[in-house]
């Protein structure tokens, strides 16, 4: 379970300071996701029955509160109680996770940029894996918080038949999120979705 809650808009951003100017900045300015302090997005969540009826709706908001500094570089966390951590690198957005039980770490490439269409990759990070796929680089998706040229990143979760898709917009940040299951018959229907309202950023 918590690895699916990982795929799910990730609860969005929240992450806090420890400045060291001997670390590596993950920050870049043309980066994927903005990684800033007091970056904010709010987010409007909805679960669907498998007829389409969304069933449970929320608003979450979330901030950069907290960053912390892993192997020289800086790490981002989504919620002050989460205990994973991400990063904007060169290849795209990185995730570590730490095992308090075990005290090993894991740590894969979340979303690849630059990328391009047809683009696949592994996710390896937790159970199940999934095998990533960029399906688009300019995805127009319109939301809430307005209309936005996303790329669209595909999870297929490994042995589940179940997906999920994030349209992201450069510089902006997760636009748009959803979670499909099969149903008995074999189709798949939308389970859940995140769409952005507003944010702010630094």
């Amino acid at each position: 379970m918590k690895k699916s809650i990982i795929f799910l808009f990730i609860s969005l951003i929240a992450v806090s300071s420890s400045c060291d100017d001997s670390t590596t900045n993950s920050y870049f300015p043309n980066s994927l996701i903005p990684f800033k302090l007091n970056n904010s997005w709010e987010s409007v969540h909805f679960l669907y029955d498998s007829s389409g009826i969304p069933f449970y709706t929320d608003t979450i908001v979330a901030q950069i509160v907290k960053d912390t500094v892993i192997s020289g570089i800086r790490f981002y966390k989504y919620g002050l109680y989460s205990i994973d951590h991400y990063t904007s690198k060169d290849d795209g957005i990185w995730l570590y996770f730490f095992h308090f039980v075990d005290s090993t770490e894991e740590h894969s490439l979340y979303f690849k940029y630059p990328c391009k269409q047809g683009d696949t990759y592994n996710f390896t990070l937790g159970r199940p894996h999934a095998v990533v796929t960029v399906l688009s680089t300019n995805q127009n998706i319109q939301v809430e918080a307005g209309t936005f040229s996303c790329i669209l990143y595909r999870f297929d979760l490994e042995g589940l038949d179940s997906y999920h898709n994030y349209y992201i917009a450069q510089g902006v940040g997760i636009v748009k999120a959803e979670s499909y299951r099969s149903k008995v018959s074999g189709t798949f229907f939308k389970s859940a979705e995140d769409r952005l309202l507003s944010y702010h950023l630094n």
